[in-house]
């Protein structure tokens, strides 16, 4: 691998219905390309940690951003001890809304490339990708709250792991200043 090329990957980490998944980037030239995603349907976590540390190894990641809500923190603990380059992302709506906000300036400048092979499911995800907005009472627009999600009957496992993997890049990466981000 050239020094001036830096592999990151991005996991979420199942819940209940989800999937574990690992979306792996190679960033150059201030640009990001995806280069794997591998899933888990609903595996034990030391089977993904296993394997996840086997692929850290052997595609020389410079770091690993993982979800560390809620069951996170403990497995990200469990990498470190492990020997692997953690980063760990406590999931609020602020940290969504600036995941998916630098993912999409990524997308928007052409400097994320997601490719055509194996990826169609993250590309549906992208796609189904919402917020959801409530007003309580009254209608203030003050008084707003807004979620992510995604279809029921459907998954977003790729999409947030690409978010994770984005956001952990950055170092790497270009900043994009805020103004830019476009809203679709």
């Amino acid at each position: 691998m050239p020094h001036d090329t830096v592999i990151v990957a991005g996991q979420d980490l199942a819940k209940l219905q989800d999937f574990s998944t690992i979306v792996e980037l190679t960033v150059k030239d201030n640009k990001a390309r995806l280069t794997a995603i591998k899933q888990w349907p609903h595996t034990d976590y030391s089977v993904v940690m296993r394997q996840t540390k086997e692929l850290y190894e052997k595609r020389h990641w410079r770091v690993l951003g993982v979800d560390e809500t809620s069951m996170g923190e403990p497995l990200v603990e469990s990498y470190k001890t492990m020997g692997l380059n953690v980063e760990g992302i406590k999931f609020t709506l602020i940290t969504k809304d600036e995941m998916i906000k630098y993912t999409r300036s990524l997308l928007q400048n052409k400097m994320l490339s997601i490719g055509t092979r194996g990826a169609d499911e993250l590309r549906a995800q992208i796609k189904e990708q919402e917020m959801i907005i409530t007003v309580s009472a009254g209608n203030d627009p003050d008084n707003r709250r807004y979620r992510y999600g995604h279809p029921q009957g459907r998954h977003d496992d790729q999409f947030w792991a690409l978010c994770i993997a984005c956001y952990t890049a950055r170092p790497w990466l270009t900043d994009i200043p805020i103004f830019q981000i476009r809203v679709k």
